[in-house]
């Protein structure tokens, strides 16, 4: 809490865990004002719960933990001999599914630790499951996890040239897929779909989707095509002006919920827009470790991000995540007056 003598600008020095910590006071902030405070793990003013601890070794894995003991090993590339190559990508791939991206993990503890009623609920009457940009397999592998014994079929899907990894990754986990699962991957092209494949599923999973702006119209197409339910989306915010658009082209036909509430509130309409004062306020008062240093979220810049540990990146990160469910529209077919069919206009 700022003291009631603090103005902005002044320093306030405190410990937290043994370590000193020095916060500058953000503009607009008043005395007795709550500052929401991120170092390490979870921000301070959230509940005490324990974030999966992510593990990375010299060999590109990463270890994830799960529940009941259980832990997720996903291959960051295929182990080759030292006399083979690499084949290099046959489709312009960027090389971002071959990463563990936050947004992901998160995703996978929301999955696992059942956060919300909405999530379990969607996840419980979703009998088949797409994954869109599956990339190593964390999120589809927690998917099929949280079946409940009750028999589902997930298909986990990506660009060609990442199917090797993503098949590799998912045979090295079959012991984790319980035998109730029916578990596939295929390769998806949002870009480039036969006409013919237009295979709906009652969930549509996907995470990070939006980095690449210019494939939201495409992501959208590909939403409409195979989204007969739900659609759980874990976005993490680099351009909200842009990004927001996916949000927009969407809304007449799905309707969005938050349903991660532990780092922000704010929806996706408000999320980084400079003309409300809610988002104005929760970039300037809350509040990332740069080197111990505590600075406004709004004031981050590249270079900060180069001088964070890894405790603080991975604090910084979540707080730009979120997690949305959608559930898609129906409206009355105009030819059977009695029924409803899935709304696919925008």
């Amino acid at each position: 809490q700022i003291p009631p003598d603090a103005a902005p600008g002044d320093s306030l020095c405190f410990v937290v865990d043994g370590i000193e910590l020095e916060l500058c006071v953000p503009e607009g902030a008043r005395p007795s004002d709550l500052l929401e405070i991120s170092v390490g793990g979870s921000p301070v003013s959230s509940s005490s719960r324990e974030e999966a601890t992510v593990e990375w070794n010299n060999d590109e894995v990463t270890r994830v933990p799960l529940a009941n003991d259980k832990t997720m090993v996903l291959s960051q590339q295929i182990p080759v001999r030292k006399e083979e190559t690499k084949v290099p990508n046959g489709d312009n791939a960027d090389g971002t599914h071959a990463m563990a991206w936050p947004a992901g993990l998160q995703l996978v503890n929301c999955i696992q630790e059942s956060r919300s009623s909405d999530l379990e609920q969607v996840i419980k009457e979703s009998d088949s499951i797409l994954e869109l940009g599956s990339g190593l397999g964390a999120v589809g592998l927690a998917m099929a996890l949280a079946t409940d014994n009750k028999t589902k079929t997930i298909c986990l899907t990506d660009c060609h040239s990442a199917m090797p990894l993503l098949e590799h990754n998912v045979q090295q986990n079959q012991h984790l897929i319980p035998p109730n699962v029916t578990f596939h991957t295929r390769s998806l092209n949002w870009e480039q779909q036969d006409n013919e494949d237009a295979q709906k599923f009652d969930l549509v999973v996907g995470s990070d989707v939006l980095y690449n702006v210019n494939l939201i119209p495409a992501l959208v197409a590909t939403l409409k095509r195979h989204a007969k339910k739900f659609i759980l989306l874990a976005t993490r915010w680099r351009k909200p002006d842009l990004e927001r658009r996916f949000f927009e082209d969407t809304n007449e036909c799905v309707d969005w919920k938050l349903v991660d509430l532990l780092t922000c509130k704010l929806s996706w309409k408000d999320y980084g827009n400079p003309t409300n004062s809610e988002s104005n306020a929760y970039f300037w008062r809350t509040t990332v470790a740069v080197n111990g240093i505590l600075k406004p979220l709004a004031e981050i810049s590249e270079e900060d991000t180069k001088l964070m540990c890894k405790e603080e990146h991975d604090a910084w990160e979540r707080l730009q995540i979120q997690v949305y469910v959608g559930k898609v529209k129906v409206v009355a077919d105009d030819n059977e007056p009695n029924t409803k069919r899935t709304r696919v206009d925008s």
